[in-house]
This record gives C-alpha cells, sequence and structure tokens, in this order.
C-alpha cells in the first residue's frame, strides 16, 4: 500500500510545496506532478526541491478525458508584465474564457492573445484506475483552469474508492453559462462527499 498525491496543473510547484505540509508528504510517499503549460513544464527539473525525499514524476501533459493531444491555449498579457514569460495563463477547455474578469473580479478585458498549440492529454480516470492498486489511497489536487467539469463527469461515473481526500480549485465563474456550471459543482460535490471522500475548496 502506498500514499500517492497527484498534482495536476503543478505550475512552477507551489501547490505541491503546501500540501507537503497540510498532507505530512515524506519519504514514503509517490507523488505525480501534472503540467500542460509547456513553457513552465519545461522548466520544472531545474525547482525540484533537493531536499524533497518522495519518489516524483513529472507529466508533462494535461488532464483530461481521454488519451492524446489538446488545444491549449494562453493568455500572455499579465503575466508577461510580471516579467513571467512561462507563466502565462492557460486553459485546455474551450468553453471557456479567464479573460472575462479582470484580476480584481471587476470588469472586463480582453486576455487572449492568441497562444495556441497542440498538448499530450492523458485519459486521468484512467490513469488512475490503470496506475495504482486498490490498496493505494490517493490524494488529488485538481487546479486545471476549468477542466475539473469534464474530468469530474467521468470520475463520478465510476469514482475510484482509493480516492481519500480530493481537493479542487473551480473556475465556473468564467464560463458564459456560470450559473449552471455552480449546480454541477454542488452536484459533484454532493455525491462526492456521500461516498465518504472529503472533498475540499481549493483556493
Amino acid at each position: 500500500m502506498s500514499k500517492v498525491f497527484l498534482d495536476c496543473g503543478t505550475h512552477q510547484f507551489q501547490g505541491l510545496k503546501e500540501f507537503i505540509n497540510i498532507l505530512g508528504i515524506d519519504k514514503d510517499w509517490k507523488v505525480h506532478s501534472f503540467e500542460a503549460n509547456p513553457l513552465t513544464a519545461a522548466g520544472n527539473l531545474d525547482r525540484i526541491d533537493k531536499s524533497w525525499e518522495f519518489d516524483l514524476t513529472l507529466h508533462e501533459c494535461a488532464v483530461g478525458t481521454h488519451d492524446g493531444t489538446v488545444k491549449f491555449m494562453g493568455e500572455h498579457n499579465n503575466y508577461q508584465a510580471r516579467g513571467e514569460p512561462d507563466s502565462m495563463g492557460s486553459r485546455i477547455s474551450d468553453n471557456w474564457h479567464p479573460g472575462i474578469f479582470s484580476e480584481t473580479g471587476e470588469g472586463k478585458h480582453d486576455g487572449h492573445t492568441g497562444v495556441e498549440f497542440e498538448v499530450d492529454a492523458i485519459d486521468f480516470p484512467k490513469f488512475i484506475r490503470e496506475t495504482f492498486s486498490k490498496d493505494d489511497e490517493i490524494y488529488i489536487k485538481m487546479d486545471v483552469e476549468g477542466s475539473e467539469f469534464d474530468i469530474l463527469e467521468e470520475l463520478v461515473k465510476d469514482f475510484p474508492p482509493n480516492i481519500k481526500v480530493f481537493y479542487v480549485e473551480w473556475h465556473e465563474r468564467f464560463f458564459p453559462n456560470a450559473p449552471y456550471m455552480h449546480h454541477k459543482r454542488k452536484r459533484y460535490t454532493k455525491i462526492i462527499t456521500e461516498l465518504g471522500v472529503e472533498f475540499k475548496d481549493w483556493v
């Protein structure tokens, strides 16, 4: 039996660093970090902290609901202004636009600057079922810029019983049909918590 942490949307390991303390991740854990942004992922090998003793696997791909490739879309504006060219806002969902709201949540702006290309993707529900044994304990952090809805829709059809804790950063506010997406969020929360899983918001 292993304890496993799946860090979906690891960016530059900011969330992983927090969860090392939250979950007490140590040398006995296995960690899988997923990053779809190729510019960010390319530098993550150099960002690994030498003090980390756990088994870390880096996946330069998007998590989704099928194996293959997906369209990656980047938002340059604010990130380049901060001097972080490899940290552009991004998503693989066609159905939302992170530029709809300003960073303060007020007003609107056109954040999209036309950066689009194909990136590798994995079927995340299948990855869980085929990679880990039923005795493994799985802990998940998911910050995937709107793709959480597609992934959760598939997961709840046959929810893996070895998932113990699941943190999600929600992005329904960026969808044109935000009230409906919020309804879906409440539905997933109800289904998963009733299975006995600690299902929490990650901000």
